[in-house]
């Protein structure tokens, strides 16, 4: 390459570096800071233990209304999307969700349709909920109804808005949600982990209620503040591993700066690499080469688990006898109807819904007959007993079940199907495009290697340590860019007064 083009290349490139660094380097320390809290306090949530714990039993003894009777109450020709049965108050009710993602509630006991929730309504579930818990029953103060706020944005799917928000005077001061479509106690944060989040993940993923409420424009803010930062930060690699090549030829050393600039110089090579390794993934973590849904794995998930248009003729469900059953839920597989039942424990049994039934599914012929609606042949089948690379159980959530079974699908994508036996449902797809991603995105922002991952201290540890070098290297930074921006102040204030700067050595180099 010519000297000339080679030099202002560089020049480019450090004036990238640094004026992107001056600008940047503060997001990028709350970035590693934030990330050390996430590591310890996530954002708050309901665990399916949390859930269980706080409901009650489910009363069979009172059911006089099926899940089809249930559905023809609440105007549904089709069978719902999902059809729960469980216990509202003291009386079992269906709560059915249809084709447009609209919840209905529907008496178990006399098939009448409920309402929403109101307030007093909303207040006896959380009441309820927080006493079997084994909280002190006290009366909640009722903060209103929302369709979201700063500890509902993220999985809010999964919280079926609108919710009742409501606050126990105890020494938590414990916040619950309760959905007014469904009557369930759906999310709760404690004043503890309200604290962490502000300066844990509303700082690291930018969550302000009013940034994250708009999806399409946080999605930009983020990746375009995580791209600006990867180059300043590739940029900065680039000047230190030219610095310091010019450096050796010269005089035989590595860096030929001083103070806190040697410790930039030095703090790069150290960690410029976890860097850039840390702020691509981030990047990453915005799918900003999103592809198109994946066919292959829509028909397979609609032959499998998608309910048929129709009822069937032979329908029958019969619920089992006894007690200890949280809900029951109609699922269907590959066309045939089952009951799955859900004890306190979180253990799974099997009711028949249809005349003539077995006890239990035949989930391999459920499998067959997927195979067959979907066109989709099954190119191998693995059981997996133990997690893997790409099943695996993440920090700070429910682990996924096991034993399941890996189904590699026949298409051109390589799609990966993986069906939990217990529970007779999906519990993962993929293909090689989201393996791919996998790797770029949760292997080098969260080293969830299985390896690592059976080894929960070192890997902790060796975050800890990794974020805390990327930190120096961070406050360095920050510290480059005040005697970059003093020096050019000096340098300003001197010209306007039309007298020679008086600007310390040390200075001089950065204003430069």
């Amino acid at each position: 390459m010519d000297a000339a083009l080679l030099n202002a290349l560089k020049r480019q490139l450090q004036l990238w570096h640094r004026w992107l660094g001056v600008v940047l380097a503060v997001p990028v320390l709350l970035w590693f800071l934030s990330g050390a809290v996430l590591l310890f306090v996530p954002l708050p949530r309901l665990s399916e233990a949390e859930s269980r714990a706080g409901r009650s039993d489910l009363a069979l003894a009172a059911v006089r209304i099926d899940a089809r009777q249930a559905a023809r109450a609440a105007g549904l020709d089709a069978p719902p999307q999902r059809a729960r049965l469980g216990m509202l108050g003291a009386r079992p009710v269906w709560r059915l969700r249809d084709g447009e993602e609209r919840w209905h509630l529907v008496g178990a006991d006399d098939g009448r349709v409920l309402p929403e929730l109101n307030a007093s309504a909303a207040a006896a579930v959380a009441r309820d909920f927080q006493r079997r818990r084994g909280q002190a029953e006290s009366a909640p103060q009722y903060l209103g109804r929302i369709e979201r706020d700063q500890w509902t944005l993220n999985g809010l799917s999964g919280l079926r808005p609108p919710l009742h928000k409501l606050r126990f005077a105890d020494a938590q001061a414990t916040e619950l949600y309760v959905s007014a479509s469904t009557g369930e106690a759906v999310r709760d944060s404690t004043r503890s982990e309200r604290g962490w989040n502000w300066v844990g993940a509303i700082v690291h993923w930018i969550y302000p209620t009013a940034l994250r409420a708009q999806p399409a424009l946080w999605r930009q803010v983020v990746m375009w503040l995580s791209g600006a930062a990867l180059f300043a930060a590739l940029a900065g690699v680039a000047i230190g591993a030219w610095r310091s090549i010019d450096a050796w030829r010269r005089v035989r050393r590595i860096s030929q700066y001083r103070g806190v600039y040697a410790w930039h110089h030095w703090l790069g090579w150290g960690g410029g690499l976890l860097m850039l390794s840390w702020l691509f993934s981030g990047w990453m973590s915005m799918g900003p080469m999103r592809a198109p849904p994946n066919p292959a794995l829509e028909r397979w998930r609609d032959a499998f688990s998608a309910p048929p248009p129709a009822w069937p003729a032979h329908w029958r469900p019969r619920l089992p006898v006894g007690e200890g059953w949280l809900e029951a839920e109609l699922v269907w597989l590959a066309g045939e109807p089952w009951l799955r039942m859900q004890s306190r424990r979180g253990g799974t049994a099997w009711a028949p819904a249809l005349t003539g039934a077995a006890s239990a599914p035949d989930l391999a012929a459920a499998v067959r007959r997927a195979e067959a609606y979907s066109r989709l042949k099954i190119a191998a089948r693995q059981r997996l007993q133990t997690y893997d690379a790409y099943y695996l159980q993440a920090t700070h959530r429910d682990p996924p079940p096991l034993p399941v079974w890996r189904l590699r699908l026949d298409d051109p994508a390589a799609s990966w199907v993986q069906i939990a036996p217990a529970r007779g449902e999906i519990v993962a797809v993929s293909d090689r495009r989201s393996r791919a991603e996998r790797w770029l995105y949760h292997g080098l922002h969260s080293w969830d290697l299985p390896w690592l991952l059976e080894r929960p201290r070192l890997r902790l540890g060796l975050l800890l340590a990794g974020l805390a070098i990327g930190a120096a290297l961070a406050v360095t930074a920050i510290l480059v860019a005040c005697k970059r921006l003093r020096a050019l102040v000096l340098a300003r204030t001197a010209r306007r007064a039309r007298k020679p700067a008086v600007v310390p050595r040390r200075l001089a180099d950065a204003a430069a």
